[in-house]
């Protein structure tokens, strides 16, 4: 298995129909509650000690500031779950810089913690940025090795906050633009008021109104937007 295999383009699991995920800068939706972690993204090589945080919600649009990272950077992305005492050292002779990504569920486990000192201490060492994405900040994370705790109480943190209405607007055009879908704006301003404000109910929405036109053989209309909503009060 190569060191870093080539991630997947990120999908969210509500939506994976087989349709690509437009994933570069230029798609990323910038919001109040974005645009300080897309600014902290843009300052690097500026950041402190070399490492950056991104906490959020999830599918709230981490893994795409990590990719934009990564092609501005060189960056390679690792899950955490490939890191242990036995493959850091082919990580620290790798000589890229890191995205990492899953660390928070790991902590606990006694090899990946000291794994993931040991790479850090590394990757600033030589030079080389580390970005870490979870749903908390590192300083929360439930980590056991003393000696990670405090390198990590000390890591820049940006955090995308939960969506205003200009961002889950934004957010349904492009699902359902990724979908080479057209989604008309009386469609949306239906949905705005009755939904819980979140990304990962803006996806599912989304998926369930593309299932149902796809059932009915039809477009996404507003009739689709209703069905979905009795649903969701049966």
């Amino acid at each position: 298995m190569p060191l870093f295999p080539e991630p997947p383009q990120p999908r969210q699991r509500v939506l994976d129909f087989g349709h690509d995920v437009a994933s570069g800068r230029a798609d990323f939706l910038v919001s109040r509650a974005n645009e300080t972690a897309l600014a902290w993204v843009d300052r690097w090589p500026d950041w402190p000690g070399g490492a950056l945080a991104i906490e959020g919600l999830p599918n709230s649009g981490k893994s795409h500031l990590a990719r934009i990272w990564r092609a501005r950077s060189g960056a390679k992305i690792l899950s955490a779950g490939r890191l242990d005492a036995e493959s850091l050292p082919g990580y620290v002779a790798a000589g890229f810089s890191l995205v990492l990504e899953d660390a928070q569920a790991r902590c606990g486990d006694p090899n990946f913690e000291e794994s993931l000192f040991h790479l850090y201490n590394a990757m600033r060492a030589t030079g080389r940025s580390l970005l870490l994405i979870g749903t908390q900040a590192p300083a929360r994370w439930p980590v056991h090795l003393a000696d990670l705790a405090s390198r990590l109480a000390t890591v820049q943190v940006t955090r995308i906050d939960p969506p205003d209405d200009r961002l889950l607007e934004a957010l349904f055009y492009k699902l359902f633009s990724d979908r080479q879908l057209t989604l008309a704006p009386e469609i949306v301003a239906y949905i705005l008021p009755r939904m819980e404000r979140s990304f990962t109910a803006a996806q599912a929405i989304a998926a369930r109104m593309d299932e149902i036109a796809l059932e009915r053989k039809a477009p996404v209309t507003l009739a689709t937007a209703r069905a979905v909503f009795n649903d969701l009060r049966d």
